[in-house]
């Protein structure tokens, strides 16, 4: 189950920043910022964690703005220390912010078990690298107001620290953003092997997940399509994949496994399955 959350609504001084956290994905994709007004007042989310049998209920306080949420309680509406997340400017139509509020309050509680078993569409060793490995810069970025990209919304936008959360991570109960930590917004080689072997898993019928699905998380490319043969794709060992060579810079990876060559790229910002025919 997932940490609920209790909003409230805080006066604040104008211009002050209310202190943030944070949660970015897994990929994803589609398409498309809004301007938050200056005010002497700022609503802020606060997260509680529920403890015992308690808990607060999500009203999705922040969905359409109003700065940052403050960090979670114990269930008796006492605040604890977490990380807020900054909703200036962020359509409900187009992502739920309580995704992103329960993934800040993971980062917060530094629980790396709780974010691999919920962050399935990333790699197990991203969650330790990039997201509890990094909780602080994390925290720093989700204060920042979010902007809107072509594949999702982003805190710390071009900053050394991005959190970007694809449309199919912030559509989801538990978002789970990319977080780039170096400021050259290529993805790492785990993320792509691990999307490519997602998706043998999910067209040979065992998908790593119940829920991941074409329609919930697309893994294909749009535009870069190279054929897919499902002869290829269905004796392919998806535990075999390998990178054999690669244009990081351009974005393009050629990896191998049984019988198959496997083209990825990344389009708008999303790493995707250009391509699986015969080695």
């Amino acid at each position: 189950m997932y940490t609920r959350t209790r909003n409230l609504t805080v006066a604040l001084a104008a211009g002050a920043l209310a202190a943030p956290l944070i949660l970015s994905g897994c990929s994803s994709d589609s398409s498309e910022d809004a301007d938050s007004s200056t005010s002497a007042t700022a609503t802020v989310t606060e997260t509680v964690v529920p403890g015992g049998d308690g808990g607060g209920t999500d009203n999705g306080g922040g969905d359409t703005g109003g700065g940052a949420d403050t960090g979670g309680g114990s269930g008796d509406g006492t605040p604890a220390p977490g990380a807020g997340v900054n909703t200036d400017g962020l359509d409900p139509a187009y992502i739920n912010a309580d995704s992103v509020r329960a993934w800040a309050t993971d980062i917060a509680a530094g629980d790396t078990a709780g974010m691999t078993g919920k962050c399935w569409t990333m790699p197990a060793g991203y969650v330790e690298s990039n997201y509890t490995g990094a909780a602080d810069r994390i925290v720093e970025a989700l204060a920042t107001a979010p902007i809107q990209a072509q594949d999702g919304y982003v805190w710390g936008a071009d900053s050394v620290t991005e959190v970007r959360v694809p449309w199919a991570e912030g559509e989801s109960d538990y978002a789970c953003p990319k977080v780039d930590l170096d400021g050259d917004n290529i993805p790492p080689d785990s993320v792509v092997l691990w999307t490519a072997q997602r998706f043998l898993l999910r067209e040979q019928g065992s998908p790593v997940n119940p829920a991941d699905t074409g329609d919930a998380y697309p893994l294909r490319c749009a535009y870069s399509q190279n054929p897919v043969e499902p002869g290829v794709v269905e004796d392919a060992d998806p535990e075999a994949l390998a990178i054999v060579t690669h244009d990081r810079d351009h974005g393009k990876w050629y990896l191998t496994t049984t019988g198959a060559r496997v083209d990825m790229s990344v389009e708008n910002g999303r790493v995707c399955v250009a391509g699986v025919e015969p080695a």
